[in-house]
């Protein structure tokens, strides 16, 4: 009489995950897509360069995560730019080639989330 119940919810067990999983699978093509590289989250974000300097050949910043984690990243500047220890930078773009973020001086009176 127990093994019967056993094999009766063993049984109901795996049906239950099996529609269940089949129904996800079903709505996620009704869902927004979410970009594979997380790097890209941080595009837009600032930071604070922490080490030496930051010019077109080295580069290192501290930037917060959303999570309130504080990351050191690999920054890189363009045309010339240099950019000193503890400067806010704006980081405008990803370089997966070199899995390094580029950064432009940020100046926080020009921020519009500012009031």
């Amino acid at each position: 009489m127990y093994a019967l119940g056993a094999v009766v919810l063993l049984i109901a067990l795996v049906a239950a995950w099996a529609v269940t999983s089949g129904v996800v699978m079903g709505l996620q093509r009704f869902l927004p897509q979410r970009r594979r590289d997380s790097k890209h989250e941080l595009v837009g974000r600032t930071c604070v360069i922490r080490i030496g300097e930051a010019r077109e050949d080295f580069g290192q910043a501290e930037i917060t995560t959303a999570g309130g984690a504080a990351i050191s990243i690999p920054v890189r500047t363009t045309s010339g730019e240099v950019l000193s220890l503890g400067s806010t930078a704006l980081i405008f773009d990803h370089s997966p080639d070199d899995d390094v973020f580029l950064v432009t001086a940020f100046d926080a009176a020009l921020d519009p989330g500012q009031s």
